[in-house]
């Protein structure tokens, strides 16, 4: 059975290839902007897996608190031989069109899994 060991929200996220380490940088969970829509530049969503084996369709959704799909990433995630996984979902320029909170879904073979993470797009007031 599959079983969802993490999600991580950061800047940037790699897998090294030859230890399949998983390295981040910059974990956040808000995102603060003087008005709406907010542009984030650039962000990784990172998940773990243990106990599967083969290949597995693996999705990202971002919706607003209210329900709003905003995005879709959908990809692969491979098991090897030790029965664990890892997936970075990449988002570049993705726009939030409103303030309040984003839940961010993971899906394995069309399966919400568990954990989720959430983004808080905060009005930063002008001083």
């Amino acid at each position: 059975m599959i079983k969802q060991n993490f999600v991580i929200i950061c800047e940037s996220a790699i897998i090294e290839k030859d230890t399949n380490n998983l390295y981040f940088l910059g974990i956040f969970e808000i995102i603060f902007v003087p008005r709406e829509p907010a542009l984030q530049p650039k962000f990784a969503v990172a998940t773990s897996f243990e106990g599967g084996s083969g290949e597995h369709n693996h999705r990202i959704v971002i919706r607003h608190e209210f329900g709003d799909e905003i995005v879709k990433l959908e990809g692969k995630i491979n098991f090897g031989s030790n029965q664990k996984a890892q997936y970075i979902g990449k988002f570049i320029g993705l726009s939030f069109p409103k303030f309040g909170k984003y839940v961010i879904e993971i899906y394995v073979d069309n399966t919400l899994q568990p954990l989720t993470g959430s983004l808080n797009v905060i009005e930063k007031k002008q001083s």
